[in-house]
This record gives structure tokens, C-alpha cells and sequence, in this order.
């Protein structure tokens, strides 16, 4: 049967095919009889086995290369189903299987993009070291090495790997085989070489001390590639971080000093660096001193190089104003008209050379001139009338056809200077990109396949600027994209990922109304029932989304405007084919089929009299509508009506005739809508969804378009009075408010912590509560999610934080109220939690507490750990966070080693809740401690001794503790606690942790036993002697056998002395 493309298929339906591969491959490795690849087709026994992996493999890949990786939960899915398998077959001795498995790995890598950029790189992570162990093991066949020498080369030179994977390549560079080191060497120098000028530097900046320790060792390395290796990964670290090479410099042998000066020019033009030629300055003799002034007032000197380009314009500026002869005006104009001429006039390299030696074409002259400009560096200055200058110089050079062979690394800045802060900038980029594309279409398309969402992300960015001329040029781009793209599938498949990505409603609304201009030119495109699956789920996923902040009427306003684009949408893939949108109409869900029925009405329905368009009862007495407007071609033909007043206006020769054409007029669309409304949609409108209609959601947006009252999209019940719920509503808000005066229950007097986190709440979270008018979100991480991008400063940022904590603690602390309260839902029906929500919240707040957004305001710090204490109390997410601990651990220990005592007592609190409170099972907190603190061990901070990272030692003691009335129960390599006394809600309660994971922790806590701080080591001392309390010595004496006599001896010692006590509850 053929194969269905995976854009067409849902998550389910992908997990599903994801599985089936997953067992399969499994079965086959355990040598059993494979399962089909068709689930209906019986097993053939006669197919070979590897035979059979490989061709399960090529199919992997196939539905990789379909842009299976940019799913949500695509990470999760590969670690269930495909990583154990996947390692087992990269081991394979059959080389085929080998590389047939490599070739799934390079698949995702290529078809990495900016959404699923993070999937990627925590899926290579996971494959590092065995590809490592691959590429340098001498006994692997030549082509398996050679594959996983490039693959890992590829995934080091895209930056896919995570902290784990660096750390793990810098760790293997003082491996003991030599081959492992200079394998690791060359992974390492392309990271380095790799991570120049991307976010990715930052993370390769915090292991410099780790780096320069491997550096040290391998310039003296006893093997000489490895020294080789050694001495390009310096050079690679000196353009990353040219301080940080320095003090390394100053450090190395002078030996090695002198072959890394030697071996500067040349390693350097092989990196293809850009280093400026010097100058030497000439010996200052009696003729030359005489003729200094004769030299500096040439027009063209040798000393003209000091000047800035800046300089450089305008000096050219003023030369040609000169020549062609000023009238007689005022100072003040003229140097107005000088300024103007500076940043209007295209750049002239030939008036004002500069010299830069390089060594990439694209950096080297233009022309036969000796000295030239670097276009690069000058797309990349300071001074926006330097950028818009080269700009407009390296237009002329893609019309001319110069520019063919570096048209990637052009456009790889072109991005770059779309989304730059100068308007007039914007401006020459996107002029730039018009040119090219009219001049070079297959170049161009060519070039543009990889970042072709990037590049459209910015353009319906650009069509919401605060300037026109930014605007029609942005929809002048989108139009040409639109016609002259040579696959509209690739490009609508693009432009769906680009409005799954979008920041806000105003952008929303320009996204649906170009989608909407795309299926009037391509109508035939539609025909197809994947596409128009993709298409109508998308449009109802941005209906149906979270509502906007009710206390901002701009929001409701923008939030209306969007719905209604789309729902214009809905209605012209109807038009077009409506067999086609009643079977996508037939597999939606019933929510998602009210959400449609909702949408039609106020496309099709324009009712005759002043009622609103809400019952059905009404449909008799109204008018359908078959002629829908289309925003985006109008404002097509004001955007090219103005590009030519633009052109002509400065006096440039204009645009060819071929590009002005496409809309002076009006453009014409293959569509054409009919003249009466098609009988098929219009039963398809007046029948009800399935179920109960009045549970089914409506976008609440139409209901704020037509001036209702703004409420939530889960609506209360219809046989319920308005009134009656807001009274309700509102009595249920004034006792939880009551209830959350203080960020966590308290009984009698406050202890000083307590009462300075109290007064800081009060301080904070008071002026942001929510009124008695105000409604509790039903969805709240999702509404947050959805408002988070557009908060720009610290209070709107704080105040979503503090909003989302507010909802979470209402679900969490009144669930009946709650479900009376919002109708939707029956008595016992909670408000669910989605795993991938909460993981994308907890990626959010990390984020802002220790990651590369490091939030400066402490007091919104003090908020993230506000709702992340919220929702560790939220009973939905319970699974959702246990499957994130580490990460919540993570976070907490960032807050505990926070400068502000308000921020680590808020900390101190979040950790102790999900580790103590939340009673997740044992092993969840041995393991998701153990990776923590291995991972401290293991990084460059090691010798660090903060609070946060003794507290988490701390908290293993506690966990031994809270076993001490428990007996030890060994079967099948599991190490059973039963607990007695400790809950007194379950007295039969068992707590099972298995002897891997308490491996793990004793293996990291015998390292902390060699920690240079004596706290640290005080620690890990404390915490064995809890676990020999608690299991006995019998029992850890066989995990416990690394350490050396005298480490047993003080292990006794602090066993005998510290007197241990189990508190009641605890």
C-alpha cells in the first residue's frame, strides 16, 4: 500500500508507525521472527535478518526526512522506541547494518531546522561516544569508520550537541588510546570552529577551563597527530574566544609557542579566517618627514587605510557633490543634502577602496582592482549606512551574475540584515532578496532550502513593521515567493511550520491572510486530501488556541482580527473543494468540528436581521455568502503602486518590467467562488456536531469580535444564568484569595524566614492579584505558553508568572469548586495536564533562571520559582514532573546559589517539594539527584562548593534517613524498602530502589569523598553513614568496595558518632 507523507499523518498515527519500526527492530536483534512492515500482511520467514534490519532502517529514514523530527514529543518517542536499537545496530558486525544506521542519523542531521534543532541535538548526544568508539577503533571496517568519522565531523560542525555530548567529546580527549584522542580532537576543533557566532558559544564558553586543560596535555601529546590536532583546536578557540587563547598562550612551552607562531598565516587561511594584513610603519627619514602633508591630502594615501568606512562614504559623498557642483544654500542644508547623499546613493567601492586580505572567494575583490571592500564585513557593521551600502553593492553583483558561487554564505547574512533595527536596512535586504529572486530564481531556491522558514519567519515579521515601505516589501517578497517558487508544496509546507512559530496575534493575522492570497493562486494544490488535511488543522488549531488577557482590550481586538482571517480561510478551502474538506471535515474531532461549524458561521452567515449569528435556528433566515475578500491582494497593489512612486522618487533605474507587472494591476487569482453555495456544505453547516453542542468549545474570540462580554473559551454551562456563574465565580475567588495570602500554609507564629518571604510575596504578587471581575484560566499553561512571547519587560513577565502560579493553585487546592465553576466539565472531571506543556514550561523558567536569558530582576526569578512551586502542588502534573526531576532539580539548585535570600528560600521550598512532599517513588529521586550531581563532578565547575550543590548532598541524607525503620528485601538484582512508620496514610506503602540506580549514587558520592572542599566531603561521609543505617552493613558493603581502608575507617567512625533521628511524618 502506498505510503502516506508524515505532514498528512497526526501524532498518534506517527507514534504509531514510530513503534512498529521501534519492535520490529528490536525482534530482529533478539534474532527473533520480525513482524511485517505492513501490520495486515503475515511474517515472511524465509527474509534474512540483517537483510531485513536494513531495509526497516531505510524506512526509518524515510519517515525521518519527512519532517517527523520537528514533533513535540519526537524526542520522547525515539528514546522509548528507537535509541537502545538503534546503538545495537550502529555495533553491528554487519558493515551494511552499520551504515545503514549511520544514514538514519545523518538524515535527522540534515533535516535539522530551527524548530527542531534541540530534538536533534539531545538524539546525537545519545550516540556520541559510541560513535567515537567506532570511528577510532582499529578493528571496525574502513567504510564504518569513515561514516562515523563524518557523521560525528557533521554533527560537531552544526553544533547538535548537547552540554552532555561536549562533555563526553572533551573527556575522551584524554582518553588512553590514541586513536580515541585524535578522533576527539578533530570533533572537538569543529565544535569549537562551529559554535563561532552562534547562540552555541555560550555553551562551549563555560567548559574554557576544561578545554585548556585538554589543550595542555595534548600540545605535549607522546603521538603527533594528536599534537597536530592539538595545536588547529587553539587556533579554533582563538577565534572563538581570542582572550580566553591568550592566557592559554602564555601558559604552553615556549617550544610550542614558537611552532604555533610559525604555523599561524597558514593554519589560519586553511580555517579561512579573516585577519586584517598589518601595516609596518616606515622608518621616519628627513625626505619622508617632508613630504607628510603632500601624503595626507592625496586622495588616495596609504594612510587613507586608518579610516573608518564611515569616513570613507562620506568623503565620497562630499567628492561627488563637489564635482557635480553645489547651489548656493545655507550650511545647515547642505549638510543635510551631504548626509542624504551618504546613505541614499549606492557605494561605490572604486571611489574609496580598502585593503583586507583574504582567503574565502566571497571575502577577496570584486573585480580586477587590487584593493576592494569586504562585503561580509561590511554587511556586518556597526553603522547602519555601511550595511545598507554593501547591500546595495552586492545587489548589482547578483544581478550581474558575480555572486553565483557564494550565494549560500550571502544569504546565511542576508537573514541576518532582515531583521535588522534600521528600517532602511530591512529595506535594502529585502530589495536585495526581489533581485535575486528575479535574476536568479534556481540559485536562489537553492540556496534558500535550508533556511527557507527562517527566511519567511522574518518576512511576516516584517509585514506588521512600524514603516510602510518595510511592509510592502515584505509582501512584494511573498508574492514573488508565492509565483515563482519552483514547488508550492515544499513552500506551503514551509509556510505552515512558519505559522506554528508565530509570536503574536498581529502576525497571526498577516500569516492566515497570505495563506489565504496562497490558496487562491494554487487552488489546483488543494486537491490533494493531505494537504487540505494539513491546511484546515492548522487553521482550527490557531482558532481554537488560548484566549487573549482579557485586561488589554488591544489583545482582544488583535485576537478577533486573527480568527476572523482564519475562519476566511476554512471558508475558501470549502469553496474550493468541498468533498474534499467534508472527508478532512469527517476525521476531526468533535471539538475541533464545533470549532469549524463556529468559523462558518461567521464567514458564510450574514444574518438579515439584528440577531446574533449564534443559534441554529437562525440559518433559515439568512443569507450565505460565497464571495470572500482578499486582504492580502489589495494591500498587494498599494505595496507595488508604492514601490514605484519609491523608485522614482530617488531617481534609481526601476525594477524590470517582468516583477512590476505581477501587480500593478490586479492580481489574478485561478479562483474563481460560485455562484451559489455549494448544497453539500450547506447540510454540512446546518447539522450539529456530534455529542452535546453545548460542551463543545467556541472560539471565543468571535464572540469578543462582536462586543460580548470577554470570557474563557471553556464557557460555563448554557443551562446555567451568566449571572448566577460570576457570583459563583467570584464567591469561590474572595476564599482562595484568602487562602494564598501567604505562598505556602503556615500555622501559628512565622518563623524570620517564613515572615521575610511572606513580606516579599505581599510586596510583589499583591498589586498583581486577580480581581473579583477576572476569570481563572482553564488551560493555564497553555494561555501562558501563548503570552510569554509577547511579554517584553520584567513586570509583564512577572505578572504572567505569577497569573499561571494563581490558576495552578486554584486546580490544585479547590478542584470541586472549580469544575461547578467552569460548566465543562463534570463533578469529578479535573482539568487535565499535557506532559509536553509542562516540559515546555519547565524549559521556559530554566531558561530564566540559569540559562542563556538569565533573568536580571530577582524579583522575577522569585516568580518563576512561585509558579514552579505551583506546579509541583498541581495533582495533574505529577507524572509530567517526575519524568522532568532532574530538570526541576536542576532549577532549584540554580535558586538556592541565587545572591538574594528571598530567591533561595522560594528555591529551598520548590526542592523540597518535589523531592520530599510530592512522595514520587524512590527511585525517580536517588536517579534524578545522581545525574545532577555527576554531572557537577564531571563539569568544569567541579571545585565549586556552592550551598546549592551541598544542599542536594543534604537531601540524599534525608532520603537515607526516612528508611531507617525499613527492612531490606533483595530479589532479582532489586533492593526492596518497606516502609512502617513513616506514612501514616499507607502503613503497607513499599519503596523499591533497584541496585543500578544505587549504584549510581554511591559511585557519585565516593567522588565527592575526594572533593577538595571539607564540606563537600563532610557530606558524602554523612550520607553513607545514613545509608548504612538504613540498609545495613551487609548489604552496602558489596557497593562500597571502591573505597580505600582508610575512607572505611572514618565511614565507621561517623556511623558509630552521628547519632541519627527519624522524625514523625517527615
Amino acid at each position: 500500500m502506498p505510503r502516506s507523507p508524515a505532514l498528512a499523518l497526526s501524532d498518534p498515527e506517527v507514534l504509531k508507525r514510530v513503534q512498529h519500526l521501534g519492535d520490529a527492530l528490536a525482534a530482529s536483534i533478539a534474532q527473533n521472527d520480525p513482524p511485517p512492515l505492513d501490520p495486515f500482511q503475515s511474517p515472511r520467514r524465509s527474509e534474512d535478518g540483517w537483510q531485513h534490519q536494513v531495509k526497516l532502517l531505510e524506512d526509518l529514514a524515510l519517515l525521518i526526512s519527512d519532517g517527523v523530527s520537528a514533533r513535540l514529543a519526537f524526542v520522547g518517542w525515539v528514546s522509548l522506541y528507537l535509541k537502545n536499537a538503534l546503538i545495537s545496530l550502529l555495533e553491528s558486525r554487519r558493515s551494511a547494518v552499520a551504515l545503514a544506521a549511520m544514514a538514519v542519523l545523518n538524515c535527522l542531521v540534515l533535516r535539522s531546522s530551527s524548530t527542531s534543532r534541540t530534538a536533534a541535538s539531545t538524539i546525537c548526544s545519545w550516540f556520541t561516544k559510541t560513535l567515537l568508539r567506532l570511528a577510532a577503533s582499529p578493528s571496525s571496517v574502513t567504510a564504518v569508520s569513515t561514516a562515523a568519522s563524518a557523521l560525528l565531523t557533521s554533527m560537531a560542525g552544526g553544533c547538535l550537541l548537547t552540554l552532555e555530548g561536549l562533555n563526553f567529546v572533551i573527556s575522551a580527549c584524554a582518553a588512553i588510546s590514541a586513536a580515541v584522542r585524535r578522533c576527539a580532537m578533530r570533533v572537538l576543533q569543529t565544535y569549537l570552529l562551529g559554535a563561532r557566532g552562534t547562540p552555541h558559544q555560550l555553551a562551549a564558553s563555560a567548559y574554557v577551563d576544561a578545554v585548556h586543560r585538554v589543550l595542555r596535555d595534548g600540545v605535549t601529546d607522546a603521538d603527533a597527530t594528536v599534537r597536530a590536532d592539538a595545536r588547529r583546536c587553539f587556533w579554533s578557540l582563538h577565534l572563538l574566544e581570542p582572550a580566553s587563547a591568550a592566557v592559554l598562550l602564555r601558559v604552553l612551552p615556549p617550544n610550542v609557542r614558537r611552532l604555533l607562531a610559525e604555523e599561524r598565516g597558514r593554519v589560519l587561511e586553511d580555517l579561512q579566517a579573516v585577519v586584517a594584513t598589518p601595516v609596518q610603519a616606515a622608518e621616519a627619514t628627513p625626505a619622508t618627514r617632508q613630504q607628510v602633508g603632500a601624503r595626507l591630502a592625496g586622495p588616495r594615501t596609504e594612510a587613507s587605510r586608518t579610516m573608518t568606512l564611515k569616513d570613507e562614504l562620506q568623503a565620497a559623498a562630499a567628492r561627488r557633490t563637489r564635482s557635480h557642483g553645489s547651489r548656493s544654500v545655507s550650511p545647515s542644508t547642505r549638510h543635510r543634502q551631504l548626509l542624504l547623499l551618504a546613505k541614499d546613493l549606492p557605494y561605490d567601492p572604486e571611489k574609496r577602496p580598502i585593503v583586507v586580505h583574504t582567503a574565502h572567494p566571497l571575502y577577496e575583490e570584486v573585480n580586477t582592482k587590487s584593493r576592494r571592500m569586504s562585503l561580509l564585513n561590511a554587511m556586518e557593521s556597526t553603522d547602519w549606512s555601511v550595511r545598507r551600502a554593501a547591500i546595495l553593492q552586492a545587489c548589482e553583483l547578483c544581478e550581474d551574475g558575480r555572486l553565483a558561487d557564494d550565494m549560500p554564505t550571502f544569504f546565511s547574512v542576508l537573514l541576518l540584515r532582515l531583521q535588522d533595527t534600521q528600517f532602511r536596512v530591512v529595506e535594502a535586504a529585502q530589495d536585495c532578496l526581489r533581485s535575486c529572486l528575479q535574476y536568479r530564481p534556481a540559485t536562489t531556491q537553492e540556496s534558500l532550502r535550508g533556511s527557507l522558514n527562517s527566511y519567511l519567519n522574518a518576512i511576516f515579521r516584517n509585514t506588521t513593521h512600524v514603516k510602510p515601505t518595510v511592509r510592502h516589501g515584505a509582501r512584494i517578497v511573498l508574492d514573488m515567493l508565492t509565483r515563482l517558487h519552483e514547488s508550492p508544496a515544499k513552500l506551503l509546507e514551509a509556510v505552515l511550520r512558519s505559522i506554528d512559530d508565530a509570536g503574536g496575534y498581529a502576525v497571526e493575522q498577516r500569516m492566515a491572510e497570505f495563506l489565504l492570497y496562497f490558496v487562491l493562486v494554487h487552488p489546483s494544490l488543494f486537491a490533494l486530501q493531505s494537504i487540505t488535511g494539513a491546511t484546515v488543522r492548522c487553521a482550527v488549531t490557531h482558532i481554537s488556541g488560548p484566549p487573549a488577557d482579557p485586561s488589554a482590550e488591544v489583545h482582544r481586538v488583535a485576537a478577533a482580527a486573527a480568527v476572523t482571517a482564519w475562519s476566511k480561510v476554512l471558508g475558501v478551502l470549502s469553496l474550493m473543494g468541498p468533498e474534499v474538506f467534508r472527508d478532512t471535515f469527517e476525521r476531526l474531532s468533535p471539538l475541533q468540528k464545533g470549532t469549524v461549524h463556529a468559523a462558518f458561521r461567521e464567514c458564510f452567515i450574514t444574518p438579515r436581521s439584528g440577531k446574533e449569528k449564534t443559534n441554529a435556528q437562525d440559518f433559515d433566515n439568512s443569507e450565505f455568502l460565497t464571495k470572500i475578500a482578499c486582504v492580502f491582494a489589495e494591500q498587494l497593489k498599494e505595496a507595488y503602486a508604492a514601490q514605484q512612486m519609491r523608485l522614482s522618487t530617488r531617481g534609481r533605474r526601476g525594477q524590470p518590467s517582468s516583477t512590476q507587472s505581477l501587480g500593478a494591476t490586479s492580481p489574478p487569482l485561478h479562483f474563481v467562488p460560485p455562484a451559489v453555495f455549494p448544497p453539500l456544505l450547506k447540510s454540512l453547516l446546518m447539522s450539529p456536531p456530534p455529542g452535546d453542542s453545548s460542551s463543545v468549545r467556541q472560539p471565543s474570540h468571535l464572540a469578543q469580535s462582536h462586543g460580548a462580554t470577554p470570557q474563557h473559551s471553556t464557557s460555563f454551562r448554557a443551562n446555567k444564568s451568566s449571572k448566577q456563574a460570576e457570583d459563583h465565580a467570584a464567591a469561590f475567588r474572595r476564599s482562595f484569595v484568602s487562602t494564598l495570602a501567604l505562598p505556602s500554609e503556615t500555622a501559628g507564629e512565622l518563623s524570620p524566614a517564613d515572615a521575610v518571604t511572606a513580606a516579599f510575596y505581599n510586596s510583589v504578587a499583591a498589586p498583581l492579584k486577580m480581581g473579583d471581575g477576572e476569570a481563572v484560566s482553564h488551560n493555564a499553561p497553555a494561555q501562558f505558553l501563548h503570552e510569554w512571547s509577547s511579554c517584553r519587560d520584567a513586570a509583564a513577565k512577572r505578572a504572567a508568572l505569577l497569573r499561571v502560579a494563581f490558576a495552578l493553585r486554584h486546580h490544585a487546592t479547590r478542584q470541586r469548586n472549580v469544575s461547578c465553576a467552569f460548566g465543562g466539565c463534570d463533578g469529578d472531571q479535573q482539568p487535565e495536564c499535557v506532559p509536553e506543556e509542562a516540559e515546555r514550561l519547565l524549559q521556559c523558567w530554566e531558561r530564566e533562571v540559569g540559562g542563556a536569558e538569565y533573568a536580571c530582576d530577582h524579583r522575577l526569578r522569585w516568580a518563576v520559582f512561585d509558579a514552579l512551586e505551583a506546579l509541583l502542588g498541581w495533582s495533574s502534573a505529577r507524572s509530567a514532573v517526575a519524568r522532568q526531576l532532574t530538570r526541576v532539580i536542576t532549577m532549584c539548585r540554580h535558586g538556592m546559589d541565587d545572591a538574594f535570600v528571598e530567591v533561595q528560600l522560594q528555591a529551598t521550598t520548590c526542592f523540597a517539594t518535589a523531592v520530599l512532599k510530592r512522595k514520587l517513588p524512590l527511585d525517580f529521586c536517588l536517579g534524578a539527584l545522581a545525574s545532577c550531581l555527576s554531572r557537577w563532578m564531571d563539569g568544569p565547575a567541579r571545585d565549586a562548593a556552592t550551598p546549592g550543590w551541598l544542599e542536594l548532598l543534604r537531601m540524599l541524607q534525608r532520603l537515607f534517613e526516612q528508611e531507617l525503620d525499613t527492612q531490606l528485601k533483595a530479589s532479582k538484582g532489586a533492593t526492596g524498602m518497606r516502609v512502617d512508620g513513616q506514612q501514616k496514610d499507607s502503613a503497607t506503602a513499599a519503596f523499591t530502589v533497584t541496585s543500578s540506580v544505587l549504584q549510581r549514587v554511591i559511585a557519585v558520592v565516593c567522588q565527592c569523598l575526594t572533593h577538595c572542599n571539607p564540606a563537600v566531603r563532610l557530606s558524602a561521609v554523612l550520607v553513607l553513614a545514613a545509608l548504612l543505617h538504613a540498609v545495613g552493613e551487609s548489604t552496602a558493603a558489596s557497593f562500597l568496595t571502591a573505597l580505600t581502608p582508610a575512607q572505611h575507617h572514618v565511614l565507621r567512625v561517623y556511623r558509630d558518632r552521628v547519632p541519627i533521628s527519624v522524625e514523625d511524618g517527615s
